[in-house]
């Protein structure tokens, strides 16, 4: 009797199937597409062609955030809805729900929930067959980014397990069999993905450790011992997938800090007091860091000291915004193991963002350090730039999640001036009286992951999810 796989925890699919539609192969990349098909396909927004158009030309820059034939999700992964029907009905369904924007088409709202119905349902045949494939994996991804940003749907974290589990499969598939067992092609998509993966996970490991509960664990089911010996140097190193997508690069290069800042941020949140060696742990983390540099990558791609292309400009603004926002966090969450002020952190990573144009598919990569700083910032200046910001993202992008980080950093900032302002109040009464000042800003307490006024408390309050 053939060996069932087994299943990921929480990952039940329920649904209707339905036989793959007989695509066209998507050629032609001219903004005139629609214009050139038939009256009855232009005038059918929910017509196969019209979707997968939509979704190589709007999904897919906000999906990899590079352009034409660089991006992975148009150039590798968009072809492969001719063999998994869990694939096609996935991207159908993601492109029906954006282009519906929200609710505000009820009928291609409900065509695209019914689509991915029919993906859940493709889906859970293909996760119990015997052969891994790389189109069940690229219908976990799209499933696990869709769901996040867009809250409502929900189990975007057991989507993100699920890709996980067959990560599983793909080490143990390589151990036995060697990279070799495997197309180029293949090779090249399944590095894309798990480093899609990798990085997803490491976002959402620092919202889940800001949340702090008593079962909190990140979606990744690899242990130190399987992630230490992870064959990464093939997966994410390779000259090739570089030059696909050099962001994937970036992104793990800063990425790779992430967990360790969520595991120490989640240590606190659940102590009664901030220890010795949590202080150590977070200075050592802090140096590393700050001494991170992008030059090895930049020695990939082929780049030369100033001498960078404007895209690879926006990638190293983005990636040190990245980079910034990460102390920042950690910042918040262990501030003795800092001698600068947090609102410098703050405007470090602003100012590297901001050197990235709105306009750029960049600023699609920008939702946690605009989040991470945005919350914090002062100034009016700067204040004035995040409002614009994320105005520009929520127009372009029409995800619920971006909306959800605007309207909770106009919380933040709400709360916390009503805060300073009480706060000073009391500090010109205490001065009247000889009394000593407190802690100044930036060092309250209530500012820090623990506090009243940090986002994750407006999170609690608002039963809202976020993710990065």
């Amino acid at each position: 009797m053939p060996r069932r796989r087994r299943q990921p925890a929480r990952y039940q699919l329920i649904t209707q199937s339905l036989p793959v539609h007989n695509l066209q192969h998507l050629e032609p990349s001219r903004n005139d597409f629609c214009e050139t098909l038939p009256n009855n396909v232009q005038d059918r927004p929910d017509s196969p062609e019209v979707l997968l158009f939509r979704f190589r030309e709007q999904i897919c820059p906000m999906l990899s955030f590079t352009n034409g034939q660089t991006n992975i999700w148009q150039t590798l992964i968009l072809p492969l809805v001719h063999n998994s029907s869990s694939l096609y009905h996935a991207i159908s369904a993601m492109t029906a729900l954006h282009i519906s924007n929200g609710r505000f088409n009820l009928e291609l709202y409900a065509r695209g929930l019914e689509l991915m119905q029919r993906s859940l349902y493709d889906l859970r045949i293909e996760v119990c067959g015997q052969a891994f494939k790389t189109t069940t994996l690229a219908t976990t991804l799209i499933l696990a980014v869709w769901t996040r940003w867009n809250e409502e749907l929900g189990n975007g974290n057991s989507h993100l397990r699920g890709a996980f589990s067959m990560f599983t499969d793909v080490w143990s598939h390589f151990n036995k069999h060697g990279v070799g067992s495997i197309s180029t092609t293949e090779a090249e998509s399944l590095a894309f993905l798990m480093s899609t993966c990798f990085s997803i996970d490491a976002l959402t490991s620092l919202v889940d450790s800001v949340k702090a509960k008593d079962d909190y664990q990140s979606p990744s089911t690899f242990d130190s011992s399987i992630d230490s010996d992870f064959n990464l140097s093939w997966f994410l190193c390779s000259q090739t997938i570089v030059n696909l997508d050099p962001w994937t690069h970036y992104s793990w290069g800063i990425g790779r800090f992430m967990k360790p800042v969520a595991s120490i941020s989640y240590e606190v949140k659940m102590a009664t007091g901030v220890s010795s060696s949590m202080i150590t742990k977070a200075a050592v983390l802090k140096r590393q860091i700050y001494e991170w540099s992008n030059d090895a990558i930049l020695d990939l791609l082929g780049f030369e000291e100033g001498l960078l292309p404007m895209d690879a400009q926006y990638m190293v603004h983005t990636a040190e915004g990245y980079r910034y926002g990460t102390l920042l966090f950690l910042h918040q969450a262990v501030p003795e193991a800092f001698d600068n002020n947090i609102q410098q952190l703050a405007i470090d990573t602003i100012t590297h963002l901001a050197s990235c144009p709105a306009l750029s598919t960049m600023t699609f990569a920008q939702i946690y350090p605009l989040f991470i700083a945005g919350c914090e910032v002062t100034g009016v200046e700067e204040r004035e730039w995040v409002k614009e910001r994320w105005a520009a993202m929520i127009a372009r992008m029409r995800i619920t999640n971006v909306s959800r980080c605007w309207e909770i950093t106009q919380e933040m900032w709400r709360r916390r001036d009503a805060h300073c302002q009480w706060k000073s109040d009391n500090v010109i009464i205490m001065q009247s009286m000889d009394q000593v000042v407190g802690p100044a800003r930036d060092m309250d307490p209530e500012f820090s992951i623990k506090g009243r006024l940090h986002w994750a408390q407006v999170l609690k309050d608002w039963n809202w999810e976020v993710s990065f």
